[in-house]
């Protein structure tokens, strides 16, 4: 199992078809987004060339608990952020290091068509697990902690 830490933009309104420029005005808020992956099944899955079940398991895409509204966040590629597996930080990283800006995302897909209330997954920061084996804590499930920082706002999570 492998995580990958993501920062994800919830959107306000439905749209389609708008410019990286455009984007803002869609943007409702934020929220950490983790992507888990089930690499065994993953690599079967690479052998046909279609992923689906190995980021599909119930659980596998916590997000939240709290969305950050857009006015909170002064500049979202501008957000250091980390992810620990029972208190050993696994990730760290910062928004600033994306090879595309988020409106560029956003309006990549944006032929899809957006609703109110999508999320949309940035990609991961660096340091993604790769199958670094999940330190136990006793019989039961890893915690989990991720978190995003900007000099005006916080937010985070302990699973």
């Amino acid at each position: 199992m492998d995580y990958e830490l993501e920062l994800a933009v919830v959107l306000k309104k439905a749209g389609k078809h708008f410019t990286a420029k455009e984007a803002e005005q869609y943007v409702g808020g934020y929220v950490i987004f983790n992507d888990i992956t089930a690499r065994d099944i993953q690599r079967n899955e690479m052998k046909s060339g279609v992923f689906s079940f190995c980021k599909a398991i119930d659980s596998f895409c916590p997000l939240g608990p709290h969305i950050v509204t857009a006015d909170e966040i002064e500049d979202p590629h501008n957000l250091a952020m980390e992810l620990r597996v029972n208190g050993e930080v696994r990730q760290r990283s910062h928004s600033s290091r994306m090879s595309v800006t988020i409106p560029e995302i956003l309006a990549h897909y944006s032929p899809m068509g957006y609703s109110a209330g999508d999320v949309v997954s940035t990609g991961t920061v660096s340091g993604v697990a790769r199958s670094a084996p999940i330190p136990k804590r006793g019989s039961s499930s890893p915690a989990m902690s991720w978190s995003a920082r900007s000099s005006r706002s916080a937010f985070s999570v302990i699973r």
